[in-house]
């Protein structure tokens, strides 16, 4: 199945500047935007949008920390991803639950649940996304944050099978001590999340661990394509 990185892996390059920096690691892709402004002055140039059609996954995560309801904030950033839609080969945009305030207005576009972390109060337990279900959305189980609720990753498993056909991708990246957003290969709790990855689902892998270089990027890939 598809593995690459989320652009947020890196920081201090222009969006575009990321993509072009990830084309050469794997063929999934992750678009983060940390903010609506993020989001609203992204115009991908030709090149990235290039790229992005050669691979075989690509996906779009949210500006997040933004409540999505029915007003105007919310109505100008989903206008602003289907427009990204219709220009990129997206196949599905991550949404934290823990933002949204009306799931109804998120119906027009390929939205993807996210269970949260140890921090957030919904979308965490497996009957926050069994009442989620009733909706038309798929979803994408974050590994560091089961194992932040249950580090023997049992709780995996079982939102594994809750979420069934409707599981879109994995998010993948371990911790330390100092960081929840550490490479798989070098981190604490390397073990854990291996377990899961093991399983040898059918579904894309997104890396979300943090880099600050080439050499760290594809040791990560390699690490967890071998597995």
């Amino acid at each position: 199945m598809p593995v690459g990185f989320s652009t947020d892996d890196i920081q201090d390059m222009s969006l575009n500047e990321k993509i072009k920096f990830f084309s050469e690691f794997g063929d999934a892709m992750e678009l983060w935007f940390d903010s609506q402004e993020e989001l609203k002055n992204f115009e991908p140039t030709q090149e990235s949008i290039d790229i992005l059609n050669n691979f075989n996954y690509v996906s779009i995560h949210a500006p997040t920390n933004i409540t999505y309801d029915d007003n105007e904030q919310t109505n100008e950033i989903l206008k602003k991803l289907e427009i990204l839609c219709n220009k990129l080969p997206i196949k599905g945009i991550v949404v934290h639950p823990n933002d949204v305030a009306d799931f109804s207005i998120l119906n027009s576009l390929p939205i993807l649940l996210e269970n949260m972390d140890a921090e957030k109060n919904t979308g965490t337990t497996l009957t926050h996304f069994e009442e989620y279900k009733k909706y038309n959305f798929n979803f994408v189980l974050d590994l560091q944050h089961v194992y932040e609720h249950d580090p023997t990753m049992q709780l995996a498993k079982d939102f594994i099978q809750l979420m069934g056909d409707r599981l879109q991708h994995l998010q993948v990246s371990g911790c330390t001590k100092d960081s929840n957003h550490h490479p798989v290969f070098s981190a604490d709790n390397k073990e854990a999340i291996t377990k899961i990855l093991e399983l040898k689902l059918p579904v894309p892998i997104i890396l979300e661990g943090l880099f600050t270089n080439k050499e760290d990027v594809a040791q990560e890939l390699r690490f967890i394509q071998i597995i």
